[in-house]
């Protein structure tokens, strides 16, 4: 592991081989359905938003004053609610970068930046050019090679 690659949230200079498990308090999916209807938010938006919130007291524990924001990779599905209702098995799923407000201060504040960047994310056509050109990736190159290809982009 070269110093590029170490990264302050996994504080580890070299891998190590073994694997560990970590627990945290339980939330109650009625806790999260509570705020997500208070607010008018969805599911995603509450979670996403308190995982923000959990990255931004982990690096001020770490030292950082003003955490940046962070970019994630999101899965969006492309079907329709009709789509949905068909039993065939498959999935129109594209993964798109979001930026978490990992930098705002408060959970409200958070919640509404969360809302609005994945309100902006539902908007765009973003997910569905991600879609298209990953098929036609997969359809006109050997599947090692656009392989290579989308994991330097995802």
């Amino acid at each position: 592991m070269s110093a590029r690659d170490y990264n302050l949230l996994t504080q580890r200079a070299n891998w190590s081989g073994q694997m560990s498990v970590s627990w945290s308090a339980s939330i109650t999916l009625a806790k999260v359905t509570r705020v997500k209807q208070v607010t008018r938010s969805t599911v995603n938006c509450v979670l996403l938003s308190a995982l923000a919130g959990a990255l931004r007291v982990l690096l001020q524990s770490c030292g950082v004053r003003q955490p940046p924001d962070l970019r994630v990779v999101l899965p969006v599905d492309l079907r329709t609610s009709a789509d949905c209702s068909d039993t065939r098995l498959g999935s129109q799923m594209a993964p798109v970068v979001v930026s978490l407000p990992v930098g705002v201060e408060g959970a409200v504040p958070r919640l509404w930046s969360t809302r609005r960047a994945l309100r902006a994310l539902r908007q765009s056509s973003d997910a569905l050019v991600v879609y298209l050109a990953t098929a036609a990736l997969m359809s006109l190159m050997p599947s090692q090679s656009a392989r290579s290809i989308l994991s330097a982009f995802t």
